[in-house]
């Protein structure tokens, strides 16, 4: 368990400053409105004890104090509900860009880092941890200024009025603090255990739901019920061994408001039949006490809470440490050769799965790729994406080696690659065609949608291309969505076309069609296919068999 050094909100504007500064003017707005608000609240309570102090002598001069008072209150309202506005639209757009920022950089962690990954529960973490985090820093960012000084102003107007009661006030204070830095420790561990059950117990909830086929095929919903439930005991368990630590560092600063207000009450009755004090001032200092006890408590909410957010920032430091994939800066706009050189390729620590492998590609050549299951196949696709590291060897795209290449260029300029399970989004079908290439026109589209044989689904959707799909583009089947899949490369028409078991989805006819377009692009392009297909393997110039 790691426990963070130095200034609690040095280390938290570190993580959301320039999240921060891109809501400035909404930050600004809060800002003063709090200010009102803390004005507002510290004159009401002096206006209401000169009210009852004239009125007691009978001087007119009263209505002057009821029109001062209701502006305040009235001015109050209006600004609290400016801020309640404000900081909702700056919570959700400040953690929406937080979002953004660790989605980029997740993005370009290593395919490897995602092996022992479970991303229901990254994507649970992460989300439950940004909100959080940006919520209590617009919740807080001024609050805590704000009531900081609104404790100074109480404890000044108090003072002037009593030395006594003021001293009182500061020693409930400390008595608060004291409590706080007691159980903190303790309080961080409750609550680092709490959200990380709830992030397991999350993951085993969606599971219900996302695997019910294989759940209704096996036969297994009685089982994994029972996990659920078990990961459910133990949420229960970590959240009440959090809720009692929280509620004996709560409730200590119950016990010392009713003391205080008990002495108050006991010296302010003194005072008034010495004179000291009048009437308005008591009921005054009554208003100060609360206001005092309620920024007191404040602080104490804000220091459990803190332990979460401690905690909550503790998991994205550790994602962002993760270091990102290397990306060198050249950039290539046309290739005519990719050269393997003795490569070697594994995953990790394990036994290489393919060694001493050399092989060159050729722009105007189709290559297939064949062998068993297990054989390295993929891998090999998967090396010359970087989206796995060489063991050993080098990788050149004509003279450039691919560690130099820029990844974006690589991946986005030079390579078009559609997967054996075809990848489609809940978006429209042109925007999964395109996939932001907005230089696509629709007229090329529907060439290749007519020459692949689904000129006749674009007629009987809804919407034609605009149509969007949703629930996982169920309503579409597997070869139709391979078929999309590729045209998506066919559109990109990048130097590089790689596919993964092409024909896997395919009847005949479309193979047959597949065939034709292959034939018709190579010219131009290097195409790289894998394939158990031997019969459609007869379309390559040349057939690399991994042993």
């Amino acid at each position: 368990m790691q426990y963070w050094k130095g200034l609690v909100c040095i280390n938290i504007l570190h993580f959301v400053n320039n999240f921060l500064l891109k809501e400035k003017y909404l930050l600004g707005i809060l800002f003063i409105t709090n200010v009102i608000i803390a004005i507002t609240s510290l004159s009401a309570p002096y206006l209401l004890s000169l009210f009852i102090d004239e009125i007691g002598i009978g001087n007119p001069a009263y209505v002057d104090v009821i029109f001062f008072l209701a502006t305040c209150y009235v001015s109050g309202i209006i600004c609290s509900y400016i801020a309640s506005v404000t900081q909702v639209k700056a919570h959700y757009l400040i953690a929406f860009e937080y979002n953004k920022d660790i989605i980029r950089h997740t993005q370009k962690l290593p395919l490897e880092y995602f092996d022992n990954v479970d991303t229901v529960y990254l994507n649970k973490r992460v989300n439950d941890d940004v909100q959080d985090i940006t919520e209590f820093v617009v919740d807080n960012i001024f609050n805590a200024f704000l009531h900081f000084i609104e404790l100074i102003g109480l404890f000044y107007l108090l003072y002037m009025k009593s030395n006594f009661i003021a001293l009182i006030l500061l020693g409930a204070v400390f008595i608060y603090v004291a409590s706080y830095f007691g159980v903190r420790k303790k309080l961080f561990k409750k609550v680092y255990t709490q959200k990380e059950k709830n992030n397991i117990f999350f993951t085993k909830l969606n599971e219900q739901f996302q695997k019910i086929k294989f759940i209704k095929t096996n036969d297994i919903s009685d089982e994994l019920l029972d996990w659920l439930n078990k990961s459910f005991k133990n949420v229960i368990k970590a959240t009440m061994s959090f809720t009692k630590v929280n509620w004996l560092y709560m409730g200590a600063g119950d016990i010392v408001k009713h003391v205080v207000i008990i002495l108050l009450l006991v010296v302010s009755a003194r005072e008034i039949i010495l004179g000291e004090i009048s009437i308005g001032w008591f009921v005054a200092t009554l208003g100060y006490f609360q206001m005092a006890f309620e920024s007191t408590h404040y602080f104490l909410e804000l220091g459990a809470n803190w332990q979460g957010i401690a905690v909550s920032l503790d998991r994205i430091k550790l994602l962002y440490e993760e270091n990102e994939e290397l990306s060198g800066n050249v950039v290539l706009n046309d290739v005519e050769t990719i050269s393997l050189e003795d490569i070697q390729i594994g995953y990790r620590d394990s036994n290489p799965i393919i060694s001493n492998f050399s092989m060159k590609f050729k722009k105007g050549n189709i290559y297939c790729i064949l062998g068993g299951s297990g054989i390295g196949k993929t891998s090999l696709i998967n090396s010359l994406l970087r989206l796995i590291p060489l063991q050993k060897g080098k990788i050149r795209f004509d003279d450039c080696l691919i560690d130099d290449l820029s990844i974006r260029n690589l991946r986005r300029d030079l390579i078009s690659f559609s997967d054996q399970e075809a990848v489609l989004l809940n978006t429209t079908l042109r925007s999964n065609l395109l996939l932001g290439n907005d230089d696509g026109a629709d007229v090329s589209i529907m060439r290749w949608m007519d020459e692949y044989g689904l000129s006749k689904l674009v007629d009987d959707l809804p919407d034609g291309l605009h149509y969007t799909f949703k629930d996982n583009v169920s309503n579409l089947s597997g070869g139709q969505r391979q078929r999309i899949s590729q045209i998506r490369c066919f559109l990109k028409d990048t130097p590089i076309l790689i596919l993964d078991e092409p024909t896997s989805g395919l009847d005949e006819k479309n193979i047959t069609r597949l065939e034709h377009i292959l034939s018709k692009l190579k010219k131009d392009k290097i195409i790289i296919i894998v394939t158990h297909d031997k019969k459609f393997a007869k379309i390559a110039n040349e057939k690399i068999i991994l042993k």
